[in-house]
């Protein structure tokens, strides 16, 4: 069967059209357009379809929407749309997303040595801060021997 066969069997399986337009839904949401925006993911949005109608065991009973009376049962017809979106579809494109994106967000340091980390006291590792200059600024004014005391807002 040619690709063209396939698409055409797909769409006229009214499971494959219910969850289809459920797939619409997914992508059309913030989060998962806004991660097809991103290039390095490396995902159109019809891998995201054939990733979902590959998978479409995991997604809930998609084929329940099919089997209810839409001019009948509308609300019955919106809840099953909307489990079948938030519980299967959602999650599942996700979870693609997110294993493709780990790769590209994770950075691992192998750091050997960090000698500031066991000499806290030296001083060759203090870092100047806005804070620590104007308390050196403080403490040079002061006259020799006077009391110095610190606070902090509680």
């Amino acid at each position: 069967m040619s690709s063209d066969e396939s698409t055409t069997s797909s769409t006229n399986n009214p499971i494959d059209r219910e969850l289809g337009s459920v797939i619409d839904d997914a992508l059309a949401t913030d989060e998962i357009s806004a991660s097809l925006a991103d290039k390095r993911l490396g995902l159109t949005a019809a891998d995201l379809r054939a990733h979902v109608l590959a998978n479409r065991d995991q997604v809930g009973e998609p084929k329940l929407l099919v089997s209810i009376d839409y001019v009948a049962y509308p609300a019955v017809v919106q809840q099953l749309r909307a489990q079948v979106l938030d519980d299967g579809v959602l999650p599942l494109l996700r979870t693609l997303i997110n294993d493709r994106m780990a790769p590209l967000l994770w950075s691992t340091f192998a750091v050997s040595d960090a000698p500031g980390l066991d000499r806290v006291r030296d001083s060759q590792y203090t870092v100047a801060t806005r804070s620590t200059t104007r308390f050196l600024d403080v403490v040079r004014q002061i006259r020799t021997g006077a009391p110095v005391a610190s606070a902090r807002p509680r």
